[in-house]
């Protein structure tokens, strides 16, 4: 939990710099180009999936127990970075091309950083041992060069999100850079290289198509959005969806940091108890912390952005409960990487997308925003529900170990709000 810990503590600060950045972007970008930075923000999370394709998870499964197959396996993931960044690269430029973006040159520089993630993979020598101080530092790093270069450039009048786009690449960029640099040292060139256990595509494929079909139903409803909507109705939304990913933070850290004590957990048949013991107080303290929330989403859309942002308050309340399912179902799916179901976990992610994109188009025409809203709730739902029974199925039973520990997380949510409610 110490590794957690120091994982919060820099995403923490590098949440204050990001929200700083966001209030700065919704006070001096006209409304409509804060929702196209924000609908990039959405689309470059998708290109870094599709860069990673699963290679980052499959490293540390192939490496976590045998260091010394680092190596191999570190060049092994390094060319596919490279070729499927690229291909991420190549499909923007398409993108923009057919749209005629303006700005597209900005946008086009700002999509080269996904290729920098084929040196950030030496950073799975401290993921493996736990050891965040050094990856901590340096995204804290570039957190606070991301402000900066944001604010020099507000600051002198610059009212273009693919400018503003490509200050965020750039610093993302240098901490990629830096981590390799850093984490190379760290790497024991007299550690024997053994060949890895299996092939990394063969263990990546099904995580990095599972990860891109995550990802792309997180995000999936800005295209809806800002093709129905418009680029208006796009920035107030995701003013609720930027704050959606601060408040799921612990969720991601929890289940990123855990994944190589899982996969111990597994070989010792004690995993049931290990996601018991993270989740249950995970998912009960997200419920209660959301469900306080709720009631408030006005005043916040309000405080931290602007007056017209208000809109979205409505899509945020439905954002907030899809928040607390979050902290339950990122352990469910980590758990299934950690006892090897990488096909299930992809199958699970692929109708996770498909509910989305079936609830989008059904459902933003009719009710604009918080459709969108509605359906990112409905498929935390379902993918948090499926990735426990294929749990079940496959012999791990989260739920017999105090299964009315799980309980908490809805039943804090529903208390959280009727308290909080009576202030407002």
């Amino acid at each position: 939990m110490s590794g957690t810990a120091l994982q919060i503590a820099g995403r923490v600060f590098g949440s204050g710099c990001t929200f700083a950045t966001l209030w700065l972007c919704a006070h001096h970008l006209p409304i409509g180009e804060f929702g196209r930075y924000t609908f990039y923000l959405a689309l470059f999370g998708v290109l870094d999936a599709l860069a990673d394709f699963g290679t980052g998870q499959a490293a540390i499964r192939l490496t976590a127990n045998e260091p010394g197959a680092l190596l191999p396996v570190l060049r092994q993931a390094r060319r596919a970075r490279f070729a499927t960044a690229s291909l991420g690269f190549l499909a923007l430029a398409v993108f923009t091309e057919l749209y005629d973006e303006p700005g597209r040159g900005w946008i086009l520089l700002a999509a080269l950083y996904p290729i920098t993630h084929t040196l950030e993979l030496t950073a799975t020598v401290f993921k493996n041992r736990i050891a965040w101080r050094v990856p901590v530092l340096v995204r804290a790093f570039a957190s606070a060069l991301r402000l900066s270069l944001v604010a020099a450039l507000l600051w002198n009048g610059v009212d273009s999100a693919p400018l503003i786009l490509f200050a965020t690449a750039l610093a993302s960029s240098t901490a990629n850079l830096l981590l390799h640099f850093v984490s190379k040292r760290t790497i024991k060139s007299t550690e024997p290289v053994v060949p890895p256990e299996a092939s990394l595509l063969r263990t990546s494929f099904p995580l990095g198509l599972g990860s891109l079909c995550a990802i792309a139903y997180f995000y999936v409803d800005n295209l809806f959005i800002r093709g129905i909507e418009g680029e208006v109705a796009l920035a107030h939304y995701n003013a609720g969806v930027r704050l959606l990913s601060f408040l799921i933070m612990t969720a991601q850290l929890v289940s990123s940091t855990a994944l190589p004590w899982l996969i111990r957990q597994h070989e010792q048949n004690r995993i049931a108890s290990a996601i018991s013991s993270l989740g249950q107080p995970l998912f009960a303290g997200a419920g209660l912390f959301c469900g306080l929330l709720a009631p408030w989403s006005e005043e916040l859309l309000r405080l931290i952005f602007t007056e017209p942002f208000v809109a979205g308050a409505a899509s945020f309340q439905w954002l907030l409960a899809a928040a607390a399912i979050i902290h339950a179902g990122a352990m469910f799916v980590t758990a299934l990487v950690a006892i090897g179901e990488q096909k299930h976990f992809m199958l699970v992610a692929a109708l996770g997308l498909l509910l989305n994109i079936l609830g989008n188009s059904l459902l933003v025409p009719r009710l604009g925003i918080e459709g969108a809203a509605i359906s990112t709730l409905a498929t935390e739902l379902l993918v948090a529900t499926l990735s426990l029974i294929v749990l079940v199925r496959a012999g791990c039973r989260p739920l017999s170990v105090r299964p009315w520990a799980w309980l908490a997380g809805p039943v804090a949510f529903a208390l959280g709000a009727y308290c909080s409610s009576l202030f407002t």
